[in-house]
C-alpha cells in the first residue's frame, strides 16, 4: 500500500509540476507578441478574438486561424505561458511586387504565390510587374534574387518590370531609367549591367538607356 500511495504521490507531483510549466488552459488576459513589423500588435489582437477568452488545446486552431486570415501573416504559433497569459509568434508575408496588368491585379510574395488583394499600404512600396501570362510570375523572382545577388539594387530601386513576349523583359528604375534585357542569357546580361553601372558610376555618369537584348553587345545613352 505504501508503494502505491507512494507512486500515486509521484505520479500526482509530476501533474502539478508538468502542469504548472505546461498550462492545459489559459485564460488569456495577457498577449504577447513576437515578430510583427508591417502589422500593429493590436491588429493582430482584434484579429484574433482571442483576448479575455478561455483556451483549451482544442479551440486553439479556431483562434490561430483568425489570425491567419491577415494577408500579411505567413503563419503563427501560439504557446501558452501562464494560465493568464500567451504568446504569439508571428511570420509574416514578404511581398515582392504589385502585380498590375490587364489580366492580373493583385501582390506576389517571394515563394510566388498570388494574392488578388491590393492593399493600399503596399502599392507605393513594391515594384510594379506588368505581365499577361502567370507562368511569367517565377521569372519577375528569378530577376529580383539575381538583381539582390548580383547588388544591383546598390546603384537603383525597381520601379517597374514588363515581361513582354516579344520585347522580352524591360526594366524601368526609381531614377528614371530603362533597361532591355530581351528574354535569354539573363545571368550574363546582369553581370553585363552590373559592369555598366560601376563604370558609370566611376565615371560620374548616370546611364538613362541600356539595352542589353542582343548577346554580347551593349547600347547605352547617357544623362548629358
Amino acid at each position: 500500500m505504501t508503494k502505491i500511495k507512494y507512486s500515486f504521490f509521484i505520479f500526482f507531483l509530476f501533474i502539478v509540476i508538468y502542469g504548472y510549466n505546461n498550462p492545459l488552459f489559459c485564460y488569456v488576459k495577457q498577449i504577447d507578441i513576437k515578430g510583427n513589423k508591417m502589422i500593429s500588435r493590436i491588429e493582430i489582437i482584434q484579429t484574433s478574438n482571442i483576448q479575455n477568452k478561455l483556451l483549451f488545446f482544442y479551440n486553439e486552431k479556431q483562434y490561430i486561424n483568425n489570425i491567419k486570415e491577415n494577408l500579411f501573416i505567413n503563419s503563427v504559433s501560439l504557446k501558452k505561458i501562464s494560465y493568464s497569459k500567451i504568446q504569439l509568434d508571428i511570420q509574416e508575408r514578404i511581398f515582392i511586387f504589385n502585380v498590375n496588368s490587364n489580366k492580373f491585379k493583385g501582390l506576389l510574395d517571394k515563394d510566388g504565390i498570388f494574392f488578388k488583394s491590393n492593399y493600399e499600404r503596399l502599392k507605393n512600396d513594391l515594384p510594379i510587374l506588368n505581365t499577361e501570362l502567370k507562368s511569367e510570375f517565377r521569372k519577375a523572382l528569378m530577376i529580383d534574387k539575381l538583381f539582390k545577388e548580383s547588388e544591383l539594387y546598390q546603384f537603383f530601386n525597381l520601379s517597374e518590370l514588363i515581361i513582354d513576349e516579344i520585347i522580352g523583359i524591360q526594366i524601368y528604375t526609381n531614377l528614371g531609367q530603362t533597361i532591355l534585357l530581351g528574354d535569354s542569357d539573363i545571368k550574363k546580361k546582369m553581370r553585363q549591367l552590373k559592369f555598366i553601372m560601376q563604370d558609370s558610376l566611376a565615371n560620374e555618369k548616370k546611364p538613362i538607356f541600356i539595352d542589353l537584348r542582343e548577346n554580347g553587345k551593349a547600347i547605352v545613352n547617357y544623362n548629358l
